[in-house]
């Protein structure tokens, strides 16, 4: 196999059975969405003293939430 051949075998198209894999890391993420969710309910009772908390739990909810509907697209255009 030359290094081109092997390179472009690092791109080319997976197979259906990968579509499982987008479905698996949809809901990794959205279970790792609840954890900041939860937590920023209980940062709200002390906004004084959490005020930069809350923005980054906001970054980081807003984060996984597009990393949770960007597999979602995926998995439904894979199957």
């Amino acid at each position: 196999m030359s290094l081109v051949q092997y390179f472009n075998s690092f791109f080319s198209p997976l197979d259906k059975k990968y579509c499982d894999l987008f479905y698996g890391i949809s809901v990794f993420y959205f279970l790792m969405m609840i954890v900041p969710i939860v937590s920023l309910i209980f940062m709200f009772k002390d906004m004084k003293r959490n005020k930069y908390m809350i923005v980054n739990s906001i970054v980081v909810i807003t984060m996984l939430g597009i990393n949770y509907i960007y597999n979602r697209l995926l998995f439904n255009m894979c199957k």
